[in-house]
């Protein structure tokens, strides 16, 4: 039914207005055979002109010249018209016979659309089906990809747990080691800090740098009576120190020694399960990355599908509508022919008025012969004489 309209061949062309024509007309001075102060309200006259108000592709100054020539000229007899008159009466009729045309034309373009509304059915009705059926399978689609994020979700949570326990296990095997690297760090410091300044006497100031070593010893929990003996050494000028404080500090960094070697022996036994406690966590984390980047492209897949459904959706609620819509809508192009017929009946009879009124004479306007049974008897009597 969207069928375009056919569409009606243009108008003959315009009927050239004659100067006569475009020129004041003057009635005729009497009434005798023409037209009577009666005629303005003439009603086929009227529907002349109305009929003639429907003409397209005519210059709207020539339909007010014949709308008005209707009145000058139809009801003057046509024996007693003047020759623009009788030539307005004949455009006239051109134009009504084109307006005929096209009311016959409309008619005929929507009597085809009717007859086209089965092969349009079926069209609509495939339309719809492949709607239909396009809608399921995005809806299957969408289930897929439900199931495919629902799967994408465990993913992650699988190896966010995996990396959990990798960093669990990092952190209780590097335990010791990041302690003992701390020992070991301790002792470095105090070995080329304040030890260092108070062996050399050149410490800024040696009460401070004494406290200073002292608490750094006790971190390290080195033994009390060493300690004792080495902060008596260190506190006297180095000139002023005796064997006795050598030895005593030559002890003292034999355990500083004994202490650093037994903490890298600890550092170096544990590098192994550290460097692989790291390439665990390294790689829980690789799946981790990877398990999320898949559950983002899931979630958007996902997403995507739910709006090609909803868009298949529509379009099938459309598709089904537009079969639905097809019973009202050949009822109104029903309804539409039918009024069609009507105004070309209408058509058909205004141009059966104009045709008569076109046509008339005063021959037209003598009263009819009466029968001869109603004869005057001295007209019978002269028939009856002339036939003796």
């Amino acid at each position: 039914l969207h069928a375009s309209r056919s569409a009606a061949p243009p108008p003959p062309p315009a009927p050239a207005a004659s100067a006569s024509f475009i020129a004041p007309m003057k009635r005729p001075a009497t009434n005798a055979g023409g037209r009577g102060k009666a005629a303005k309200k003439d009603p086929e006259l009227g529907a002349i002109r109305e009929l003639l108000s429907e003409a397209e592709g005519f210059p709207a100054r020539v339909l007010e010249m014949l709308a008005a020539g209707v009145e000058t000229s139809l009801p003057t007899r046509r024996d007693l018209r003047h020759g623009f008159q009788e030539e307005v009466a004949g455009m006239v009729g051109e134009v009504l016979a084109a307006v005929r045309l096209a009311r016959q034309r409309a008619g005929e373009a929507l009597a085809e659309r009717i007859a086209a509304s089965d092969s349009e059915r079926a069209c609509r009705e495939g339309r719809a089906e492949a709607a239909r059926a396009e809608a399921e399978a995005k809806s299957g689609a969408v289930e897929a990809a439900k199931v495919a994020l629902s799967d994408a979700s465990r993913a992650v949570g699988a190896a966010k747990a995996a990396l959990a326990v990798a960093k669990t296990e990092q952190r209780s095997g590097d335990e010791g080691l990041v302690a003992a690297a701390g020992r070991k760090a301790q002792l470095e410091a105090l070995v080329g800090g304040d030890y260092a300044a108070l062996k050399r006497g050149d410490a800024a100031n040696v009460t401070r740098a004494v406290k200073a070593f002292a608490k750094s010893c006790r971190d390290l929990s080195i033994e009390a009576q060493l300690l004792e003996s080495a902060q008596l050494a260190l506190t006297k000028k180095v000139a002023a120190r005796g064997s006795f404080d050598g030895m005593v500090l030559e002890q003292f960094e034999g355990e500083l020694s004994s202490r650093t070697a037994a903490i890298e022996a600890e550092l170096a036994s544990g590098e192994a399960g550290r460097v692989e406690r790291a390439s665990r966590v390294e790689a829980a984390e690789r799946e981790m990355a990877a398990a999320t980047e898949a559950f983002l492209c899931c979630k958007g897949g996902l997403e995507a599908s739910q709006a090609a459904l909803g868009e298949a959706e529509a379009e099938a609620r459309a598709a089904e509508a537009s079969v639905k819509d097809l019973g009202p809508e050949l009822k109104r192009l029903e309804a539409e022919l039918a009024e069609a017929h009507l105004r070309l009946q209408a058509a058909d009879e205004v141009l059966g008025s104009f045709a008569r009124l076109q046509s008339r004479t005063t021959a037209d306007d003598a009263p009819p012969a009466p029968p001869a049974d109603d004869a005057p008897p001295e007209a019978a009597a002269e028939a009856q004489a002339t036939a003796d």
